[in-house]
């Protein structure tokens, strides 16, 4: 149950100031509580206790805005976020520098974080089992503190020599495009004109469907 008092009002220092307060009964019991709307703050015990408040701010849909302190040095996450970046255009010499700075922060749950993110790089533009089956293969060792920074930089490596699906050298697209030639599709690749065989067909389907001819593109 929600009770609202926006019309309440206190006198401080000789001015008058208008209080936004809302009454919320508690979710688990019989207590109700008083929410700051301006303030953005509850009279339960559970705020102040965690980082976004409590869930009766939660519920009413008033976050609390995190303080904001400049750094000139990038955070762990945006730190990773460059790692992902740098394997997905392939930059060796940049995803061995976010490496490099990723390994300043000390802790097991930093380590984790780096090594799941070179487990899932294996598997998200190159398309190659083997790349992937290594990877995983190495994927404990790298998670824990103990390994050494130059196997996460030779897993880093051997992502990047990978060449993404849709390069022309991929053996990913290569394959691909066997296997539409294989289907008699036209082995084509993407923006490549097709092949006279895939016009032909595409004459036949258009006089099929709708019994016209349309000149191929």
């Amino acid at each position: 149950m929600l009770h609202s008092s926006p019309q309440q009002s206190s006198r401080t220092g000789g001015t008058l100031e208008r209080s936004n307060t809302i009454r919320l009964r508690s979710f688990k019991g019989d207590d109700w509580y008083s929410i700051s709307i301006d303030q953005k703050t509850c009279d339960c015990p559970n705020f102040g206790t965690k980082a976004g408040g409590c869930e009766h701010l939660a519920a009413l849909g008033i976050h609390r805005l995190r303080p904001f302190t400049p750094a000139t040095r990038p955070t762990f996450s945006q730190a990773l976020s460059g790692l992902v970046k740098s394997i997905r255009l392939r930059r060796v010499e940049d995803a061995i520098y976010w490496l490099i700075y990723l390994d300043t922060f000390k802790g097991s749950q930093y380590r984790f974080r780096t090594a799941r993110r070179l487990l899932i790089g294996s598997a998200e533009d190159g398309h190659s089992v083997a790349v992937m089956e290594n990877v995983s293969a190495n994927f404990l060792k790298l998670s824990k503190t103990q390994s050494d920074l130059i196997d996460l930089v030779a897993e880093a490596i051997r992502i990047c020599k990978l060449p993404n699906w849709w390069h022309p050298d991929s053996e990913a697209l290569t394959t691909y495009t066997n296997r539409l030639s294989v289907s008699g599709l036209g082995g084509t690749k993407p923006g490549i004109t097709r092949s006279r065989r895939c016009r032909r067909k595409y004459r036949k389907l258009s006089i099929i469907r709708t019994g016209r001819w349309h000149s191929a593109r």
